[in-house]
């Protein structure tokens, strides 16, 4: 008999003779490689073939259990959020942790994980994330500007789930990965917008942007676009400015004066919240000199709170329905890709006024 094999029957003997309880914790490796004399890499097999056959579970950080036939079998939903996620994360966990309380299912565990902003340490979170229990995956893709790291990316997660496990992209999508996803109906939300500066009766409209390689922000783009060529009004009227590489500076202010434009639409907030800063020093007032909007308004509150204009997504919706057809594609009631857009609410405040 191999030693991993000793390992196992040794653990099954245990189990029958009541000494390791059902739902009790069983020893560490290190007690056991201590108890039976063998070295890591055996114990770990056992524990892994034990945990597959349906013997043992296992909490990551905690250690291995035995399973109680009475009790559900665990379900783990590991959400990989990233660092620059923080100002979305509350709402979205908010909305997952309101679609356990609803679910049929009694034992789930919601683990969060947080690579950093590098879509390699994203793939390295990933990796690490085991497949021989109930599990799937739901994860904000760090898009990479390079389409190689791309490939790779998808590529990975194309292996996770190859290993059964199910995977669910929220608030974006990697382009090289033809995944299921849920998010925010950017490009819907942009027109609306537009709708909504359009009626106070601006036409010289300024659209502020970065992070180009981001599918969100060129749907946003779109919306715009379908906008003007919806109410045939010559694209000459939007000044765009792309901000890749460039600050939020006294420079830049003084090119977006020089535009002629009334309104700036930012589709991002940090830039309206730079923005907003630059004009105030330099004397301006809004929506007195400018009006401004934003996608999204989180990282406003700060400066002025109830002031402004944006729109602001369903973090909590988008996070809701993840976990419910995660869910369903763990216990395969749903199969393929799915997507799912959320609408978003456009709010009017005082940050802009009529022309």
């Amino acid at each position: 008999m191999k030693k991993y094999e000793q390992a196992e029957q040794y653990i099954k003997d245990k189990i029958a003779a009541g000494s390791y309880l059902p739902g009790k914790k069983i020893p560490s490796e290190d007690e056991l490689m201590e108890k039976l004399r063998i070295s890591r890499n055996p114990v770990r097999r056992a524990l892994e073939n034990l945990a597959a056959e349906g013997f043992l579970y296992t909490i990551q950080g905690s250690g291995s259990y035995v399973k109680d036939s009475t009790i559900p079998e665990p379900v783990d939903i590991y959400a990989v959020l990233p660092s620059d996620s923080i100002n979305l994360e509350a709402r979205i966990i908010q909305g997952m942790r309101a679609a356990l309380d609803d679910s049929s299912y009694k034992n789930i565990h919601l683990i969060l994980k947080k690579p950093g902003k590098d879509v390699f340490e994203q793939i390295e979170v990933m990796n690490m994330i085991p497949n021989h229990r109930k599990a799937g995956i739901i994860f904000i893709p760090i898009v990479p500007p390079d389409r190689a790291a791309g490939r790779l990316f998808a590529a990975n997660i194309r292996k996770l789930e190859r290993q059964g496990l199910p995977i669910i992209q929220i608030d974006n999508y990697l382009p090289e990965y033809q995944g299921s996803c849920i998010m925010t109906d950017h490009r819907k939300a942009a027109y609306e917008m537009m709708d909504l500066l359009f009626e106070h009766g601006h036409r010289k409209i300024a659209l502020l942007y970065r992070n180009t390689s981001k599918p969100s922000i060129k749907l946003r783009i779109s919306g715009v676009k379908e906008w003007y060529q919806d109410h045939d009004i010559p694209m000459t009227n939007l000044v765009r400015f792309n901000l890749d590489t460039k600050p939020v500076d006294d420079e830049f202010s003084a090119s977006l004066l020089a535009s002629g434009a009334t309104a700036v639409f930012s589709l991002e907030c940090e830039l309206i919240r730079d923005l907003y800063i630059n004009l105030e020093s330099r004397g301006l007032e809004v929506p007195g000199d400018f009006s401004i909007c934003s996608f999204d308004d989180h990282c406003f509150t700060s400066l002025r709170s109830n002031f402004l204009t944006a729109v602001v997504q369903r973090c909590d919706a988008i996070g809701y329905y993840a976990v419910q057809l995660l869910l369903d594609m763990i216990e395969g009631k749903t199969e393929g890709k799915l997507e799912m857009k959320i609408a978003s609410d456009v709010i009017k405040r005082k940050s802009v006024g009529k022309v």
